[in-house]
Order: C-alpha cells, then structure tokens, then sequence
C-alpha cells in the first residue's frame, strides 16, 4: 500500500479555526515546540510545520530566508501569520516582542549588571582580563564579552 501524500496528512494534524486566528498543529513537535511533520517518501525529511504551510500556499521558500509567524505562536500554521524573513530578522523581532532574553536577562549570564560595570571600570584602570577572570571566577572571554559589550548589551556603559 503506498504511503499517504504528506498534504493529506499535513491536514490531519491541523485544527483550523476562522481566516484570521491561528491554526495550531496538533501533532509532534521539536524541542523548542514548533509543529514538525516528516516525509518519508523517497527519502526521510522532517518539515517545520509552518514552514510546510508556506510551501504549501506559496511556493519555495527562497534561499536565505526564514518562515516567520506574525502571531508568536510557535505551533501556528495559518498562512495569514506567516511571512518571509531573514535569520537576523527573526532574532530582531524576538527581541522587540520580549521573547528572547539578552545580556544580562538570560537565565545562563555568568555575570550581573554591577559585575558587568565593575569590569568595565576596572579595564579602563588597565587591569588585564585574566586578572579580571580571576577575580570574578569566569573564563578571560567572559570578561571581554563583558567590557567590549559583545555580550551584556543591556547594561549601558559608565565610565
């Protein structure tokens, strides 16, 4: 018996709801809890379930670019909350909806903010970052990160 056509099951796994709420997939999803569907025909591919709606109402999605919700909802498969973008993008859009913690907000900083700022004070003093590493108990990167502002763009400079 052949397999089922991927669409048919895509449909399956979808609760529709009106034309401008979301439809959320009701099947598996990946670790970080977006819908995933797999192909099994000829080879085995596994599908973003978003991203298989787009293909699906709009054709390839263009290399180097993204399938990105309007709705924040990660299982949301409704073609109306679906756009393209770029991967900065994304992280960009995050970050402006409150979705994606940076610098000093993330649950695995090694430093907080009156760390941070006492590192950046004592490097102007000329004090080198593996002293400064030893002093705070964290690798010589971490103190670079934290006085170049790689890392804890949150925390505003004082100098």
């Amino acid at each position: 018996m052949p397999p089922i056509p991927i669409e048919q099951r895509f449909w399956t796994k979808v609760q529709r709801a009106g034309p401008d709420e979301c439809w959320l997939w009701t099947a598996s999803v990946t670790g970080s809890g977006y819908g995933q569907i797999w192909e099994s025909w000829p080879v085995r591919i596994r599908w973003d379930a978003h991203k298989y709606s787009w293909i699906l109402h709009f054709g390839p999605v263009p290399d180097g670019l993204w399938v990105l919700h309007t709705c924040d909802v990660k299982r949301c498969v409704n073609p109306k909350h679906l756009y393209l973008g770029t991967n900065s993008r994304n992280l960009q859009d995050a970050l402006e909806r409150g979705q994606k913690a940076i610098g000093s907000q993330c649950s695995f900083a090694k430093l907080c903010p009156d760390e941070v700022q006492e590192i950046r004070r004592l490097k102007q003093t000329g004090l080198t970052q593996e002293v400064l590493a030893d002093q705070f108990g964290v690798s010589k990167t971490t103190i670079w990160r934290a006085y170049s502002g790689r890392a804890y763009k949150d925390i505003a400079f004082v100098g």
